[in-house]
């Protein structure tokens, strides 16, 4: 894993927006001149940290943060914890989605506003009804901070995985020596695997276990230890952003047999 020291950062999150409402000329004019603006960047890797309010899942309005390489969202998590999420089961925007999105909807809603950062284009805020006779037809999408891979630079640390505290669920006791953790990575096609034994002579029961540092994707983990039943966990997700994976901390009660 690396740090990330921003530079410049007060530019992507600061400016005056410019903002456009169910005017259609007035809206598509600032449309083209935000989306032409924003290619003049020419930014191909970035982060976008987002909402998306709608009558959905509370995953799906869970603040997020995305990862876009060469104009495609390649991970995205959860910013409370950094849980990964699938892109094929929640959505994800790019910039220039998100410009095709505005253009969609000013052909269809009955009411459209939008917003955009005036340093680079991107649209910031945008709040859509489609259908004013319907109810739970609208949505709103906010974009609260976009991060050029340009701007960052990585400071090397330790890589970052799975923090794994054990405990016994039945008498709330920490259980961490002795466990053997596999894990698999369950992505079509890969044969990365893992095998941690935890028996050091120094071992404590309090203490966390680290595994998967380092590696980003979705995974199969089994705990088992002497006298418990074997814990798994299935599709276990570790997001990568512009520095590498994020760090994702996880509680696992194990059940005496």
């Amino acid at each position: 894993m690396f740090k990330m020291k921003y530079t410049g950062l007060l530019l992507v999150v600061v400016g005056t927006l410019s903002a456009c409402s169910n005017d259609s000329p007035s809206i598509l004019k600032e449309l083209n001149e935000n989306r032409t603006n924003w290619e003049a960047q020419n930014f191909s890797t970035y982060s976008l940290t987002f909402s998306h309010n709608c009558n959905c899942l509370d995953e799906v309005t869970a603040p997020r943060e995305a990862l876009i390489e060469n104009d495609v969202v390649t991970s995205q998590v959860q910013r409370d914890g950094y849980k990964r999420l699938r892109t094929e089961d929640f959505q994800a925007w790019t910039v220039n989605e998100l410009f095709e999105l505005i253009a969609l909807e000013e052909s269809r809603a009955d009411f459209l506003t939008v917003e955009y950062n005036e340093t680079y284009g991107y649209p910031t805020f945008i709040q859509v009804d489609r259908d004013k006779q319907i109810a739970d037809d609208e949505y709103t999408i906010t974009v609260t901070n976009m991060v050029p891979a340009e701007l960052v630079e990585c400071v090397p640390s330790d890589p970052y995985g799975a923090f794994i505290t054990i405990t016994d669920e039945e008498a709330v006791s920490a259980e961490a020596c002795g466990v053997t953790i596999t894990s698999v990575d369950n992505a079509e096609g890969a044969d990365f695997s893992e095998t941690i034994v935890n028996d050091d002579s120094a071992c404590m029961d309090e203490a966390t276990v680290e595994i998967l540092v380092g590696q980003t994707g979705f995974f199969d983990i089994t705990i088992e230890k002497d006298n418990f039943q074997t814990a798994t966990i299935t599709d276990f997700g570790i997001g990568e952003g512009l520095c590498g994976a994020y760090p994702r901390n996880f509680n696992v009660e194990l059940v005496a047999e």
